[in-house]
């Protein structure tokens, strides 16, 4: 069983002083397939952040920061939020 690198964005996007990589991985020999996150603090800080989950899993994770996204801006918009 090995584990196998199928795409890699070492700075995928930055968020203030923290960096985002991203990671999908999978086994040559397995069904599963997973996706990692790393948060790093671009200064000094000590942030430092690791995990990992099933593309299903990350897939839901993104539509809820999608969904987070969408209806924030959207009350923005309506006035409900300052901005």
């Amino acid at each position: 069983m090995s584990t196998q690198v199928a795409i890699v964005t070492t700075e995928a996007v930055r968020i203030g002083a923290v960096r985002v990589r991203m990671q999908g991985m999978y086994q040559d020999d397995q069904v599963s397939t997973t996706i990692a996150l790393s948060f790093r603090g671009a200064d000094l800080c000590g942030l430092s952040v690791d995990f990992h989950g099933s593309t299903s899993d990350m897939r839901s994770f993104a539509a809820e920061l999608i969904r987070h996204a969408d209806v924030t801006e959207a009350a923005q918009a309506a006035g409900l939020v300052s901005a």
